[in-house]
């Protein structure tokens, strides 16, 4: 690679071998410490116009990122400046956006202060725009929300920020464009999680913004869709959990059925039950008044059968059915 820095396609087809032959922690230490960062950065700057090898470099740089600890020097050899030159060229193409995407995540995963927060501002302002340009690309959609879970960790004024830019509204439209397709929905869920987390603030937020979208109608059309995928019910039955007291009572009855069923579905996912009673525990007198006691109380029954020594179901169920 280094005795033909000026031929595209051999520097494409050798930063892809590389990629290809790094597949163990011990190859990827062994390819950094040989240049391989330099390699591919310096790739990535000598043929800018070729697009194929920009998208041979970000996949690279995905599989050299993969320990946390080379993410420092990656990003000091200056790693997100050279992927976000490359989506910023290149933001009509899908598939290298969620090229760009895929590395971008990898670098900034558990990236903490090592990162300034303007060029995470920036990564975060294209990511949305990319979200906008390529609604219809399930990849570039599902990239896009683990990316924004990367940028939003512990940040609560940067995930206003991002919320007042339009971000949970294109994680839901991404929702309801890709309804069949779990992995954006399961994904999409713990975006709008890392958003909101306990801020009762976000969550009202969230409830009132969408451009149209209802969180609550999209979040139970895609439990329905998916009702067997544990995952999903799960990331699903939280966001009910931490949405549950902020919505009407209509929605609520129709939150307290959809955890019903995740739970009827799932007897034996100790997770899904313990939220699922942890939703349905505080309902007694509202679960009576719009007529679903015994639909709920079944529910927490069967959980309490299955999960006997569980003392954290066990102690849900107790304050429901005392």
């Amino acid at each position: 690679i280094r005795r033909n820095m000026n031929n595209p396609r051999l520097q494409e087809h050798g930063i892809n071998a590389l990629r290809t032959l790094a597949f163990t922690c011990d190859r990827q230490d062994e390819f950094i410490s040989l240049g391989g960062v330099t390699i591919v950065l310096t790739a990535m700057y000598e043929h800018r116009p070729d697009i194929r090898v920009q998208e041979a470099c970000c996949k690279a740089l995905e599989v050299l990122g993969f320990q946390v600890k080379h993410h420092h020097g990656l990003i000091e050899a200056g790693a997100i400046d050279s992927v976000m030159w490359a989506l910023l060229s290149y933001k009509y193409d899908p598939r290298l956006v969620e090229s760009c995407f895929k590395a971008l995540h990898c670098l900034l995963y558990q990236s903490g202060s090592s990162v300034k927060v303007s060029k995470k501002a920036r990564v975060g302002r294209h990511t949305l725009h990319s979200m906008k340009l390529h609604k219809n690309h399930a990849g570039v959609q599902e990239y896009a929300c683990k990316l924004l879970i990367c940028l939003v960790r512990r940040k609560d004024k940067y995930k206003r920020a991002l919320m007042q830019e339009g971000a949970c509204a294109l994680i839901l439209t991404a929702m309801q464009n890709h309804l069949f397709n779990v992995n954006v929905q399961r994904i999409a869920c713990l975006a709008l999680l890392a958003f909101i987390d306990r801020n009762r603030e976000h969550k009202k937020y969230l409830l009132n913004e969408g451009e149209g979208l209802n969180v609550g109608t999209v979040l139970l059309t895609s439990l329905d869709q998916h009702p067997l995928d544990d995952v999903l019910q799960e990331y699903g039955c939280k966001l009910i959990s931490r949405l549950f007291h902020e919505v009407g009572n209509h929605l609520k009855t129709q939150f307290l059925k959809a955890t019903v069923v995740a739970m009827d579905n799932h007897v034996e996912d100790e997770r899904i039950q313990e939220i699922g009673c942890r939703i349905l525990g505080a309902t007694k007198s509202f679960s009576t008044n719009v007529g679903v006691y015994d639909l709920v109380e079944e529910a927490l029954i069967t959980a309490k059968s299955v999960h006997p020594n569980d003392e954290r179901i066990l102690s849900l169920v107790a304050r429901f059915l005392n």
